[in-house]
């Protein structure tokens, strides 16, 4: 999976562990036979998870670049990749 997400992606090798941690992330979040058709998620946190937030490794982003002293007709936002989510806080990661 990780081979393919990078494949997909078009991101260079550099970015393995990336990838890897967005496949856990997946896999954690799948329903699986062996559990009962239920995903690791579920029975770690006792209610399933939510797919809402899904993003697809590699697409394209924005980043708000909002600073003071910029005028009406610059950039509000900065083109990115996505390449994973950040554990502790809510947001997303994201390489230029």
């Amino acid at each position: 999976m990780t081979h393919s997400l990078l494949f997909q992606s078009s991101l260079p090798k550099a970015y393995w562990s990336y990838a890897v941690a967005h496949v856990v992330y997946l896999i954690n979040r799948l329903l699986s036979v062996i559990l009962n058709n239920k995903s690791p998620y579920e029975l770690l946190h006792k209610l399933p998870p939510t797919y809402l937030d899904s993003k697809i490794f590699g697409s394209l982003g924005f980043a708000s670049s909002l600073e003071n002293n910029k005028t009406k007709l610059e950039p509000k936002a900065r083109k990115c990749v996505f390449i994973g989510y950040k554990i502790e806080i809510k947001g997303y990661e994201e390489r230029d």
